[in-house]
């Protein structure tokens, strides 16, 4: 039986046991002292200190959130790999662990964290108001809700007789310890803190909101290798030894698109109101018209790419600087320096443009106006025109991104925007032989910007991602690419969509009803428990067939504070797992021995996507992938070790050179993937002849949908490709992680 004095539950335990704090921070700092140093080294052009009480607080609440800003327009999420992201990561995922103070009568579904988050989200009106009234009650709320709990964890003593040395150079990183700041420092500990739902303001299915691109593998496939349709031998006009940089690319400007899209939900609607943050998608909580906020998400992608002073793409300079290469030589100085505007015969000719209108476009034929870029020392630049034209105007984004949906619960799938891109790209659209294959895409003749653009996004993500890593010694020759590992979890939708435990439903409906006289409590549990459709959330639940008011009323009221439960649940679930999978992947690159500094790198870090590369001589015998696959499900193990199902994956591992024939780069990568697939496959039919379907399932409601699979028995087989791991837990066999790797073979046969 779970008690309100056992702690926060804990969202990955299979019974709904309490969250165990232990060996979750680790670090020689305290966890304030990291808070600290966040908060001086926000990277922004204003000093936290310097900011309002709103803005301080803001920074405040999205350090406990997890989404501190590590670079300009980045948070963890955007950039998962980095050793800052890692730390954030773990610092909120302890905050997450961390039981509310008992005094504070708190539900435990409720960490400190989403206490926190919670306190911030009712006083902003979930998200509806942006400078509310009371915001210094709320932070002294929030920070006595912080202190004492971190307090409680280190077994300081909880009675406030002063500030300790943390607590204080974290406010002094905050506030600042100047004179005008005395007020915003706290003195004590806040007695009553309501952390719950206001009466006023029940949960409404209708404030969900979700964020969701469809088809992404495709998207990527189509992009990056696009349909050879004349089946030419050499039909793709960049070098296979640099293709690869598409691919990294294509999946950093998907990141780069929700690393905006998570600074536009924060700012406006707050930390606490996301719910899930993963997979393709972002769900939220906020009370405005779904219109509204449609059509503002609409808004936002359809300007993602043009830069302005509340929105900062994480990949600006380099954006900018592939500009500049893409008009290199192009511009048309026949055209004027400044916009013209139509003579009155030009206008009475073209009834389409208003009186006054620039004439937008070059006379002789060019996409590069000369109005539309500025010469200085360097060469030309482009001006706001230029931006425009290529990265906003014909609703470029919309039409760039893979499918997007903007509806809660909507699990259809539209197609992917007709291909070609553009017509006479060759990168769009292969159509004759390619006589010379180039390694920069800017010398590819009819290249379209956005190929090019994705193309130096891939090699800006590589340098970032090779340059945060610290093992290995400098190898002046350069380094080849030795081999790499396609890895992808499994049962992910399982996972999350799965029926509650009975120990988390107990918990859901355990209240004290305080109802006038004349309402049957055993009636109303009971019609409570019964109610499948309460655990959904895709729909407002309908009690109109209880004739009785009172009774209809109790209901739901009732059913309002369990779907707020179960929203709590749902978003530290999805928080945690974010932070868990990171941190097993942080720890595994972290434990096993490298030669080269950045011997091993993330070319692919998306979510549960994620593309291993290793850098060595390619013809070298080194297991040093193979061993990285195996640590990281030990890891995995660690940080879920009571999840049913079992947290595992799938993975493809390829090589360079396998027996006499070498491989490109980008093959091993194709290959890799396509092990990947096979080894799913062999996954799901194990899972399937072992009487577990569920584990490839997903639920959507009372609705249950199998992904397909192309049966195979592979694992069965003698000297088969397909590696079961056995890491010596205590996990049904069904559930462990499978590796299918390429075979060496011998380079002499």
């Amino acid at each position: 039986m779970l008690g309100h004095l056992r702690g926060s539950i804990d969202p990955w335990h299979s019974k709904g046991e309490p969250c165990d704090p232990e060996g979750i921070w680790v670090e020689k700092e305290g966890p304030l002292l990291f808070m600290a140093s966040l908060l001086s080294d926000w990277p922004d052009d204003v000093p936290t200190v310097d900011l309002d009480d709103e803005g301080r607080h803001l920074r405040f609440i999205q350090i406990v959130a997890g989404y501190p800003a590590i670079g300009k327009g980045m948070y963890p999420l955007d950039w998962p790999t980095h050793p800052t992201s890692i730390k954030a990561l773990r610092l909120s995922l302890f905050l997450d662990s961390l039981p509310v103070p008992s005094n504070y009568s708190a539900t435990p579904f409720h960490s400190v964290r989403s206490a926190i988050l919670y306190l911030d989200s009712k006083v902003h009106g979930y998200g509806s108001l942006s400078s509310p009234e009371g915001i210094n009650h709320l932070h002294s709320n929030c920070l006595t809700l912080l202190f004492r709990s971190i307090r409680a964890a280190s077994k300081e003593n909880d009675e406030f007789s002063e500030l300790t040395a943390d607590e204080a150079v974290f406010l002094n990183n905050l506030h600042s310890s100047d004179n005008d700041r005395d007020g915003r420092w706290i003195t004590g500990w806040d007695e009553a803190i309501n952390i719950k739902r206001d009466r006023k303001e029940p949960f409404d299915s209708n404030n969900m909101h979700t964020f969701k691109l469809s088809k992404i593998q495709k998207w990527m496939e189509k992009w990056t290798s696009p349909p050879n349709e004349n089946e030419l031998e050499e039909w793709h006009p960049l070098r296979d030894g640099v293709r690869q940089n598409l691919l990294s690319g294509a999946s950093v400007l998907l990141e780069s698109l929700f690393a905006q899209l998570r600074r536009h939900i924060l700012t406006n609607y707050r930390p606490g109101s996301i719910i899930t943050d993963g997979g393709g998608r972002i769900t939220f909580y906020a009370k405005k018209d779904k219109a509204d906020v449609e059509g503002k998400l609409k808004d936002f992608v359809e300007g993602s790419f043009i830069i302005d002073r509340d929105k900062y793409h994480p990949y600006n300079h380099i954006i900018t600087q592939s500009l500049e290469k893409f008009g290199s030589g192009e511009i048309c100085t026949k055209c004027p320096e400044e916009v013209p505007l139509k003579t009155n015969e030009q206008q009475q000719q073209d009834v389409d443009l208003e009186d006054g209108e620039s004439l937008k476009e070059c006379s002789h034929g060019t996409q590069f106006p000369q109005w539309e870029w500025r010469k200085i020392n360097r060469g030309w630049v482009p001006r706001s025109g230029a931006y425009q034209r290529f990265l906003k105007n014909d609703v470029f984004p919309k039409r760039f991104f893979p499918p997007i949906s903007y509806k809660h619960y909507d699990e259809t799938k539209p197609p992917l925007v007709d291909y070609p891109l553009y017509e006479g790209c060759p990168m769009c659209k292969p159509s004759h032989p390619i006589e010379k294959r180039e390694s920069n895409p800017f010398k590819i003749p009819g290249v379209c910007f956005p190929h090019a653009l994705t193309f130096e996004i891939g090699k800006s993500y590589k340098r970032r991602d090779f340059s945060i890593r610290t093992k290995g010694k400098y190898n002046p020759e350069g380094a080849q690419v030795h081999s790499c590992a396609a890895i992808d979890i499994n049962a992910l939708g399982h996972l999350f969509t799965s029926p509650l435990s009975d120990a988390v439903i107990d918990e859901l409906h355990k209240f004290e009803i305080n109802e006038r006289v004349g309402i049957n409590k055993e009636k109303l549990m009971r019609v409570l428990r019964n109610k499948e459709s309460i655990y959904w959330l895709n729909e407002n639940i309908d009690f109109e067939k209880e004739s009785d008011e009172e009774f209809r009323k109790a209901l739901n009221k009732y059913s309002s504070l369990i779907r707020d439960r179960l929203v709590i649940f749902k978003s530290r679930k999805s928080f945690q797992f974010n932070a868990k999978w990171w941190i097993s992947i942080s720890k595994t690159l972290e434990a096993e021995p490298q030669t080269y500094l950045g011997e091993i790198g993330a070319w692919v870090a998306a979510g549960d996507d994620l593309l291993l590369v290793r850098r060595g001589e390619k013809s070298e015998s080194n297991e040093t992938l193979k061993e990285i696959l195996k640590q990281l499900d030990v890891q995995l193990q660690e940080q879920f070790p009571k999840s049913i199902p079992s947290v595992s994956f799938c993975a493809g591992l390829e090589y360079r050179e396998v027996g006499a024939t070498e491989l490109t780069i980008f093959q091993i990568i194709q290959k890799s993937k396509n092990y990947e697939n096979i080894c799913k496959d062999n996954w799901k039919t194990r899972a399937r002849d072992s009487g577990r379907g569920e584990l490839y399932t997903t639920y959507f409601g009372s609705e249950e949908k199998k992904k397909p699979f192309d049966e195979s028995f592979l694992w069965k087989e003698d000297g088969s490709p397909i590696e079961v791991l056995d890491t010596g837990n205590e996990r049904s066999p069904v559930e462990s992680s499978m590796i299918c790797v390429a075979p060496r073979g011998n380079k002499n046969e």
